[in-house]
C-alpha cells in the first residue's frame, strides 16, 4: 500500500489509529457502528483471511460469526464467549473449516479457499437490549490472481510447544526494501509493535509488544527464543520499500503449553441411585481438548449424560448404579496429553428382592415343614449396596439375631410359626422384608398301646409299648382306670424326669417315648391303664388298654391244673368246680 501524501518517511499514523475508532452510540441493530477489514484485502487460494472487526466496545456479552444470507443456526459458524476456558464453540456452519476467533471479536480463516466466498456477518452482544452488527464479503478466487508479490508467514516449527524456539519465516518479499515492521496483533496499531529493522545498518528497534525473547532476521524473519502460550496470536509484517511504499503479510501462531495434570472434582463420591445428580468437573488451568474415561476405556456420552459446551463439566440426574466406577479426564493438545487420577464413585441402591433361602432354594411367601428336634437354617438375602443391616421377627416380635442367617437348632411345636426377615439400608434409607411359616411335620403313625408280653402271667414283668407317640411330647400321665386323680400312676415332666401318683404301687416305672413297665404283676394288677399325652401346642390325647394277667398253674406254666381249668392246687370239693367257660368269665370279671 503507499504511504498517503505528506507523510512519507514514516508509518502511516491514519492507519495506526484505525482500529481504535469507536462509535459512542448506536442505535440497536445498526449496522453502521462496526467495521470489518478484511486482510488482505482481496486474498487468494490457500492464504490465512483475517476479518478484523474494528469499533467493538471494551465490554461486551459475545458475539457470533455467521456465513450466509440470512443470520440464524444454520448458517452460525461460531460463539465466542471471553473469560471462559474454551471460549469458542463452533456451529453448523463450521463443517471442515479452520477458523480461529479472537477476544476483540475478529476471525482468522486459514487456507482459505473458493468454496469460503460469500457474506460473513458479526453480532456483537453488547446487553440484552443492544446488539451491534456488521457484514463484508470475502471472495476468494479459484485461481491465484497476479496482483504482485504476496508475503506470507508460516511459524516453524507448525505446532510449536511452550519453550520451544519459534521462527515466522517469511516468503514473498519482493524488491529492495529499507525497513521491516512486525506486530503482534490483529492490526497495525502501535500497541502491538514488536519491533523495527532497517535493512541497512541492521538496526533493530523494540516496540512496545516487545517480550525480550524477539528478534528480526535479516531476510525480515522473526526469531521467538523459548515462545510462551502468550505467544500465540496474529502477527503482521510491514514492509518499507525504496518507492516509500509499504505491503503487508500476515500469520498466526499458536503456542501449545505442556500441559499439567488435571484433577477430577466430584460434589459428592456417594449417590442414592435415581434420587442424586452427579457433577464431575475436570479442572484444567490451560484451554485443551477433554475426553472423560469410565473404568479406565473411553467414556460415550449418551443422551441421559450430559456435557458442557466446553467437555469439562459432565451431568447425570438420576444416577443408575452401573455408572459406579472409577471416573478420569484426559486433556491434551497437539504437543500435550494428560490424564488424572482415577476418582472413584459409589452408588447405593436397594434393598431389592429381599428373600429367604434354605439350602440355595428360595422359600419367601412358603410354608416350612420341620421334623420335630431337627435344625433349620434361614438364609436372608436381597439385592444391596451397601450390604443392609438385618433384623430377624418371629410372629411379629423382634429376635435379638442381626446376621444375614436364622439358626434354629432343635424344632419344637413352641418354635412355630411365621418368621420375617426386614433389611435396612443405612444409606439409601430403604427397607425391604420377606417371610417364612415354619410347621413341625405331621405325625404318620397313629398312637397305640402294645403289651409286650401280650398276656402276661402274674410274676412276669410287662411294657406297655406306645407306638406312634406325639415328638412335641410336653408331659404324660398313666392312670390304673379311668384319667383321674386319685388313679394316677404317674407322670413324666417336662424335664424328662417322672414323679408317682397317688396309685403308684412302687413297681411302675415312666420312659420318655410313654412307655409303662409294670414289674411282677398279680392278678390285680389286671384291669384298664389310661393313658393321657398333651404336646406343645396343647392338643390332648387319650388311650386306653384292658391287661389281662394270667394265674400262674402248678407244675408251672401250662400245667395240669391250669390245662383243667382248676385254680393253683385243684379242688377238694368237685361241686366246686365249674366249666372251663364258666371259669374264663369269673377269671375276666375278677380282672376288671
Amino acid at each position: 500500500m503507499e504511504i498517503p501524501t505528506g507523510t512519507q518517511g514514516h508509518f502511516s499514523q491514519g492507519l495506526l489509529l484505525s482500529a481504535s475508532v469507536l462509535a459512542l452510540w448506536v442505535p440497536q441493530g445498526s449496522w453502521a457502528a462496526l467495521r470489518i477489514q478484511k486482510i488482505p484485502e482481496r486474498p487468494q487460494k490457500n492464504q490465512d483471511v483475517l476479518l478484523s472487526v474494528q469499533g467493538i466496545p471494551a465490554a461486551f456479552q459475545d458475539f457470533i460469526w455467521y456465513r450466509g444470507k440470512e443470520t440464524d443456526g444454520g448458517t452460525r459458524l461460531f460463539t465466542y464467549i471471553p473469560d471462559i476456558q474454551r471460549p469458542q464453540r463452533d456451529g453448523s456452519a463450521m463443517e471442515q473449516r479452520d477458523i480461529v476467533g479472537f477476544p476483540n471479536g475478529s476471525m482468522l480463516l486459514r487456507d482459505a479457499q473458493p468454496k469460503d466466498s460469500g457474506t460473513y456477518h458479526v453480532e456483537v452482544h453488547i446487553n440484552p437490549s443492544w446488539t451491534m452488527r456488521a457484514k463484508t464479503e470475502v471472495q476468494v478466487p479459484a485461481a491465484f490472481l497476479s496482483t504482485g508479490a504476496e508475503i506470507s508467514i508460516t511459524p516453524e516449527p507448525d505446532q510449536p510447544a511452550e519453550g520451544d524456539n519459534v521462527t515466522l519465516a517469511v516468503r514473498g518479499l519482493s524488491g529492495e526494501l529499507l525497513a521491516y515492521s512486525w506486530y503482534a496483533g490483529p492490526t497495525l496499531s502501535l500497541a502491538y509493535l514488536v519491533s523495527s529493522y532497517i535493512v541497512s545498518t541492521g538496526d533493530e528497534t523494540p516496540g512496545p509488544a516487545h517480550t525480550g525473547r524477539e528478534a528480526v532476521r535479516p531476510d525480515g524473519s522473526l526469531d521467538i527464543q523459548g515462545a510462551l502460550p502468550g505467544h500465540s496470536g496474529t502477527y503482521i509484517l510491514q514492509t518499507l520499500n525504496r518507492q516509500l511504499q509499504t505491503e503487508v503479510g500476515y500469520g498466526h501462531l499458536r503456542v501449545y503449553e505442556i500441559l499439567a495434570q488435571p484433577e477430577v472434582i466430584a460434589n459428592s463420591t456417594e449417590l442414592v441411585e435415581r434420587r442424586d445428580t452427579l457433577r464431575l468437573l475436570c479442572s484444567s488451568p490451560s484451554p485443551a481438548e477433554v475426553r472423560w474415561f469410565f473404568n479406565g476405556e473411553a467414556l460415550p456420552i449418551a443422551l441421559r449424560l450430559g456435557l458442557s459446551p466446553d467437555g469439562r463439566v459432565l451431568t447425570r440426574h438420576g444416577i443408575r448404579r452401573e455408572e459406579a466406577g472409577a471416573y478420569q479426564c484426559e486433556v491434551s493438545n497437539p504437543v500435550s496429553v494428560s490424564r488424572s487420577e482415577p476418582i472413584n464413585l459409589n452408588v447405593y441402591f436397594g434393598p431389592e428382592r429381599v428373600a429367604i433361602l434354605q439350602d440355595s432354594t428360595t422359600l419367601t411367601g412358603c410354608t416350612i415343614k420341620v421334623d420335630f428336634n431337627a435344625s433349620l437354617t434361614l438364609w436372608c438375602v436381597s439385592r444391596s449396596c451397601p450390604e443392609p443391616e438385618y433384623v430377624w421377627a418371629f410372629n411379629g416380635r423382634a429376635l435379638k439375631d442381626g446376621q444375614d442367617h436364622l439358626n434354629i437348632s432343635s424344632m419344637t411345636a413352641a418354635q412355630e410359626g411365621t418368621y420375617t426377615c426386614i433389611a435396612k439400608n443405612p444409606k439409601t434409607l430403604l427397607s425391604g422384608s420377606a417371610s417364612v411359616v415354619v410347621k413341625l411335620t405331621a405325625a404318620v403313625v397313629a398312637m397305640s398301646i402294645v403289651p409286650v408280653p401280650t398276656k402276661p402271667t402274674e410274676g412276669q414283668d410287662v411294657t406297655l409299648t406306645v407306638q406312634g407317640y406325639p415328638k412335641d411330647l410336653l408331659v404324660y400321665a398313666w392312670y390304673r382306670g379311668p384319667a383321674s386323680e386319685p388313679n394316677r400312676l404317674l407322670s413324666q415332666l417336662p424335664s424328662g424326669n417322672w414323679i408317682a401318683g397317688p396309685a403308684h404301687t412302687g413297681r411302675e416305672v415312666g420312659f420318655a417315648n410313654c412307655s409303662l413297665l409294670v414289674q411282677k404283676v398279680n392278678l390285680t394288677d389286671a384291669g384298664r391303664y389310661t393313658l393321657k399325652t398333651v404336646t406343645l401346642q396343647g392338643k390332648t390325647e387319650t388311650l386306653e388298654l384292658e391287661l389281662q394277667v394270667a394265674r400262674e398253674c402248678a407244675g408251672g406254666p401250662g400245667g395240669a391244673a391250669c390245662r383243667q381249668g382248676l385254680p393253683k392246687g385243684g379242688f377238694s370239693n368237685s361241686s366246686m368246680a365249674m366249666p372251663s367257660h364258666q371259669t374264663a368269665r369269673r377269671d375276666l370279671a375278677s380282672s376288671i
